[in-house]
């Protein structure tokens, strides 16, 4: 997953029907974390060349993350949040 993961882009998955399984990273800080561990589900916003970028992410990694972390999640992208947000299935959490 790593080795294939590609930079997130907030621009080309912020769209109404997004690609869905593409394996993706995105680098930045947490926020709104809902549950522990496996199945929790948290806001991640990033850093990018045009500007910040806010996702979804799914918890399916063994990694517990605290409002405030800067982690990189590497997984798959997936359709749209209930929010609107772009949705990442992240397996791997650092």
């Amino acid at each position: 997953m790593k080795k294939e993961a590609t930079d997130a882009d907030f621009v080309e998955l912020n769209v109404d029907n997004p690609p869905e399984g593409k394996k993706v990273k995105a680098t930045g800080d947490v926020s709104m974390v809902s549950g522990d561990g496996v199945g929790s589900t948290f806001t991640l916003t990033t850093k990018e060349s045009d500007g910040y970028g806010m996702y979804t992410i799914n918890n399916f990694s063994l990694t517990d993350v605290q409002e405030g972390d800067k982690v990189t999640v590497y997984g798959t992208t997936a359709e749209k949040a209930d929010d609107g947000s772009p949705q990442i299935n992240a397996t791997i959490i650092e």
